[in-house]
């Protein structure tokens, strides 16, 4: 277990941990300069929060309730205790809470890039890279692997999709909106479209967070909205469109056009899309649990590592002048060739530096290519 994880932290007066901070109203006000809405920051599904600089080293995330939307003192007490008892380093924690004045205040840890549908819709500026994308899905799968296996009774969140996954400033992901009191059991909804079970019948359990997993796995390698009118009817679900794509052999059509403009490991996102579509198989038991997908994707990580490690590390330039003559020049860790045949052609290369070649004619470079880790071909 991970030293940040306790599944059982030591409880205080009134069934709190003693972890949990009691913060007065005063401190949170000059932290957020009076509740200013220049500190207002968006945490996904679960709102707009204030950022509060309580010192120079601590920095928080406050909710605080309007007069409409606050519960009954006992309620914002269960909720209290309940997140008090959670904590782990792949779920947003709460830190603590203020009821002075007659105020309801949450107050998270604070999170810097916002949630992962942000960067999904290209709101960021921002595009994931291949391994961000990878440890996003880890971090996501060891947060619910906490909450489905660590915690007693098992914690079924109901609504996992990318406004409910936060990042923070090392792009590592945290569950967030989660409880009694969530956002989306508030609303008395069953979950959003397309990341809703379509087993789910009245009980919820630990398969329906798998199958929301699965469906923002998918997105997490295609870039693309778990629903969409724009596709064929039959792939308006991302599911049965990736479905099809990998079925008729057409992974790379399916990768978000982001990645297809970097350097990129095909293996691995295609093991993703795998897991995505075995986590949202139609037979609640033949779905993966998350523990099983950390370590399916950890394995599949470490084994890309390994060869990177063991991999070619240069190749020298070249530069050979005429009109059937070829350039080769280093600057990355692919190779492209952009005129083949009058054909662009991308072809990449683990551990090796760009190299870009323009020829009329070709030249044969099997020496160069022999014994190299190939990692894909894009045409």
């Amino acid at each position: 277990m991970d030293e940040h994880d306790d599944p059982n932290p030591k409880r205080g007066p009134r069934g709190l941990p003693i972890t949990t901070y009691t913060y007065t109203y005063k401190e949170l006000k000059s932290g957020t300069q009076n509740f200013d809405t220049e500190c207002r920051v968006h945490y996904g599904e679960l709102g707009l929060l204030y950022k509060a600089y309580l010192s120079p080293s601590e920095v928080v995330a406050v909710k605080r309730a309007t007069r409409e939307s606050q519960q009954s003192p006992s309620d914002f007490r269960n909720e209290i205790k309940f997140l008090s008892g959670l904590h782990n380093k792949y779920i947003l924690n709460l830190c603590g809470f203020c009821e002075e004045k007659g105020e309801q205040i949450l107050v998270y840890e604070s999170i810097t890039n916002g949630s992962l549908a942000d960067h999904f819709l290209g709101e960021s500026g921002l595009s994931l890279t291949w391994r961000e994308r990878v440890r996003i899905a880890i971090c996501v799968a060891k947060g619910l692997t906490y909450l489905h296996e660590e915690c007693y009774p098992p914690v079924v969140h109901k609504g996992v999709k990318p406004t409910n996954i936060l990042l923070d400033h090392n792009f590592h992901a945290k569950i967030a909106n989660f409880g009694p009191n969530a956002t989306h059991m508030l609303m008395g909804a069953l979950g959003t479209p397309g990341y809703v079970d379509p087993s789910y019948v009245s009980n919820a359990g630990p398969a329906c967070d798998i199958y929301s997993f699965g469906v923002v796995l998918l997105q997490l390698v295609t870039g693309k909205r778990a629903c969409d009118s724009l596709r064929d009817e039959a792939a308006y679900y991302i599911t049965d469109w990736v479905r099809f794509k990998l079925e008729s052999g057409d992974f790379d059509e399916t990768l978000d056009i982001n990645l297809r403009s970097t350097a990129y490991n095909p293996e691995i996102l295609l093991q993703m899309a795998r897991l995505g579509l075995r986590c949202t198989d139609l037979d609640p038991k033949k779905r993966l649990s998350m523990s099983q997908v950390v370590q399916e994707l950890e394995h599949a990580l470490q084994v890309v590592d390994v060869l990177l490690s063991n991999a070619p590390t240069a190749l020298t330039a070249q530069v050979c002048d005429g009109g059937s003559g070829y350039t080769c020049r280093s600057s990355g860790s692919d190779f492209s060739l952009p005129e083949l045949g009058g054909k662009d052609a991308h072809i990449k290369f683990d551990g090796m530096e760009w190299i870009d070649i323009k020829a009329l004619e070709v030249p044969d470079l099997s020496d160069v290519f022999e014994d190299l880790p190939l990692e894909t071909v894009v045409t």
